[in-house]
């Protein structure tokens, strides 16, 4: 038996059916049939497409957030330079105390070994570290790896020490 004369048997057994049902019975079974359908159609199209609507509004407070740092890193990214960048020259007492210097910072003693520098400060001005320090990331490719600055009574005034430590082949 073929798929075709067994849907042909199927439809004239349902119009036999229906043909045997008085009008009021087709109706009911007509509305019946409506409220199948619509529940059917609920079911499988509009409540899965209400809950992820709902899930995704959850989630899009997280998305923006992804998309704000994901801009800032390109942001960061596009300042970078670009091409060959010469490797800055190897750390030296010298350098850091010019550079200190130039912000007006004066440090205790610079002791320097390999690429890492290490710096007491008694009575610096907060500010003026600071600034020195995102000079010397910048143009000496330094971060600092220790801190241990404590603050004295007058304000923006610390002492303290700083260990620095050259970046090299990023």
């Amino acid at each position: 038996m073929s798929w075709k004369t067994s849907m042909a048997g199927a439809r004239q057994q349902a119009g036999q059916f229906w043909s045997e049902r008085n009008p009021r019975e087709r109706q009911i079974l007509a509305l019946g049939a409506a409220a199948l359908l619509a529940v059917l159609i609920y079911l499988l199209l509009i409540a899965p497409a209400q809950s992820g609507l709902a899930r995704y509004r959850r989630g899009l407070p997280e998305l923006r957030q992804q998309v704000a740092q994901l801009q800032s890193m390109a942001q960061e990214a596009a300042s970078l330079p670009k091409g060959d960048v010469t490797p800055p020259p190897p750390v030296s007492r010298e350098t850091v105390e010019a550079s200190l210097a130039r912000r007006g910072v004066k440090a205790q003693s610079v002791t320097v070994v390999g690429d890492t520098a290490r710096l007491q400060l008694k009575d610096v001005s907060f500010t003026s570290l600071l600034d020195w320090i995102a000079d010397a990331r910048g143009a000496s490719q330094m971060n600092v790896t220790e801190a241990n600055l404590t603050a004295a009574s007058q304000p923006d005034i610390v002492s303290g020490s700083l260990a620095l430590r050259q970046q090299r082949g990023q």
